[in-house]
């Protein structure tokens, strides 16, 4: 049942008409299953997200399980069966075994034993020695390819403890130092106060440490590059405006009291708070922007996953060219076949309720029995 509206035009007049019919409608649609979405994203995927996503469902999933590969009792594949020696009446002479032989005086054995020790010497005396040109060679080879090899980049802890040693410090604020540093996450902040850092079965109290901590503290800023040690972008960006900094007050003014303005981009605001104008505010803003946010990163080499084509494309002998999927071995998942609606693997069996006892199937005695005592009781 629809409800439609019509409306009527006569002249500049217009009247509404509302009525109630049936009417049929031939409409052609496209409608896609859930099923048939999930399984056209699925072959979207390339090698590497499924191999993601079939990890991340078989841990996600109780009711799933990797079906293991079946081998034989010796290890090997399913199928194959163990090569068995040839007979000994099939062997040659060199693969016979050594026996003694009691009656001719073992004269075979020693007769291989002889031809053995002809053919493979234990001295080296016969075999030839590389010249001193050959041996000159391919020890300038080996150097060739050590010294070709990528250096291992520099990290940060190592940059700041490299420059640890140009300060005159005592051992207590070296070993205070070397504590924030390896603190230090892979931006070069610290992230946790000092307050957890102090050691309580340390030797000295908790006064004093807090305080070489800072003295250490202030070390670590002072360090190249600037802004390592900070504990929020705030410092960060103080840290990294020098005393000879062009326009240095008021740049410390804007991060100090203004960043959050800045971030939201609310000139207007800073305008009326500071007395600057726009055009200056904006000139501060852009020289805001060469300082660095992350002071650390510079040491951090990104990480570059591997790569997995899903096709290979090869030239052929005769110019044409042979397109195949790569071959990996992806987990075959199955559904446990324990216990399905409860979603319960193998490994976790359902639990079955305990049998009644026959005590309380004796303690309630059938509709029947009772009327029937009933009525012998009201006999008697």
């Amino acid at each position: 049942m629809a409800v439609g509206t019509a409306a009527e035009v006569t002249g500049s007049t217009s009247a509404m008409r509302m009525s109630f019919g049936q009417e049929m409608r031939m409409a052609q649609k496209q409608v896609l299953a859930p099923r048939m979405i999930q399984s056209m994203e699925i072959l979207q995927l390339p090698l590497m997200a499924l191999e993601e996503r079939i990890e991340q469902e078989i841990q996600n999933n109780e009711t799933l399980e990797v079906e293991e590969a079946e081998t034989d009792a010796t290890g090997g594949e399913p199928g194959a069966a163990a090569a068995e020696p040839p007979p000994v009446a099939d062997r040659t002479a060199d693969e016979k075994p050594l026996v003694v032989d009691q009656e001719h005086a073992n004269q075979a054995d020693f007769e291989r034993s002889y031809d053995w020790a002809s053919e493979y010497p234990d001295s080296d005396d016969d075999r030839s020695r590389p010249s001193a040109s050959r041996i000159d060679e391919a020890s300038d080879r080996y150097l060739d390819a050590m010294a070709n090899m990528e250096e291992r980049p520099e990290t940060l802890c190592n940059h700041l403890h490299d420059q640890l040693s140009n300060y005159d410090l005592t051992e207590q604020q070296r070993q205070a130092a070397d504590k924030i540093i390896y603190n230090l996450d892979a931006n070069g902040y610290l992230p946790l106060p000092l307050e957890d850092l102090v050691d309580p079965e340390g030797p000295a109290d908790r006064a004093t440490q807090l305080k070489l901590l800072e003295q250490a503290l202030a070390v670590v800023q002072g360090m190249d590059p600037l802004g390592v040690g900070a504990r929020d972008l705030r410092e960060c960006l103080l840290l990294q405006i020098r005393p000879d900094t062009p326009h240095a007050r008021q740049l410390r003014r804007l991060v100090g009291d203004h960043l959050e303005d800045l971030a939201g981009n609310r000139l207007p605001v800073i305008e009326r708070k500071t007395g600057y104008s726009i055009a200056e505010i904006e000139r501060l803003r852009d020289q805001l922007h060469t300082l660095q946010p992350k002071p650390g990163s510079a040491f951090s080499a990104p990480f570059v996953p591997a790569v997995k084509p899903d096709v290979y494309v090869e030239q052929q002998v005769d110019g044409s060219w042979k397109v195949r999927l790569e071959d990996i071995d992806l987990p075959n998942c199955r559904i446990c076949g324990s216990a399905p609606s409860t979603g319960r693997c193998s490994s976790h069996p359902t639990p079955t309720p305990p049998p009644a006892s026959t005590s309380s199937a004796r303690s309630t005695p059938p509709s029947g029995s009772s009327s029937r005592s009933s009525s012998g009781d009201r006999r008697s």
